[in-house]
């Protein structure tokens, strides 16, 4: 398996922390108070580009126990029928943060920079369809492709937990690389009362 951390969005898929022993169990609860403490400090940033300032200087481990911490969308007005703008963010090194924007912009993209997803109105009970963005480069102009599924109440395979997946495989035959692409989401930030400033965490993950 291979993941990617992202806002709105590779190694192996494994839990976070195994819990072995009592070492092990400190640790980890530390990690999560930490997660539960920095997830404050976001929400109570006065803007949305000051949350994601934080985020990119962020490492891998960080944003996996953040990520943790955070819920899967309580109402499909959060995100049907809208589009959310995406980030890339560390993935454990430089050389992998670089292996991943490689991947998601020029073999995911074919060239094109990822840009986020869009989400279609839902067409059940908080399940629709949706879509990724892409700027091409030599226009400036915006592209969506790669469809995927959503469905607001999965099951996560990084803890167990409800969050909001995305799957691609009814859109990509099963040769394709993206055929077992997976993509979580959970909710960081809530929006203003003006209904802006919202971020999620994404954690996408294939069988490669």
């Amino acid at each position: 398996m291979s993941q990617t951390l992202s806002v709105a969005r590779q190694q192996p898929l494994q839990p976070l922390m195994t819990p072995t022993n009592t070492n092990t169990n400190t640790n980890t609860n530390t990690a999560m108070t930490a997660a539960l403490n920095l997830k404050q400090k976001l929400t109570r940033c006065a803007t949305q580009e000051e949350s994601l300032s934080i985020l990119q200087n962020l490492r891998r481990k960080d944003l996996l126990f953040l990520y943790r911490v955070c819920a899967a969308p309580s109402s499909i007005d959060f995100y049907a029928g809208k589009v959310w703008d995406g980030l890339l963010l560390d993935n454990n090194s430089l050389i992998m943060t670089q292996i991943t924007a490689f991947i998601t912009n020029q073999l995911f993209g074919k060239g094109s920079k990822w840009k986020g997803k869009s989400f279609d109105v839902a067409t059940g009970d908080c399940i629709g369809t949706g879509k990724n963005q892409f700027i091409q480069p030599t226009t400036g102009c915006v592209e969506a492709m790669h469809a995927f599924e959503y469905d607001s109440k999965g099951v996560s395979a990084i803890d167990g937990k409800q969050s909001m997946k995305l799957q691609y495989s009814s859109f990509h035959p099963f040769v394709s690389p993206w055929h077992t692409m997976v993509d979580e989401l959970r909710v960081l930030r809530e929006p203003d009362e003006d209904g802006e400033g919202a971020i999620m965490l994404c954690l996408g993950y294939m069988a490669w």
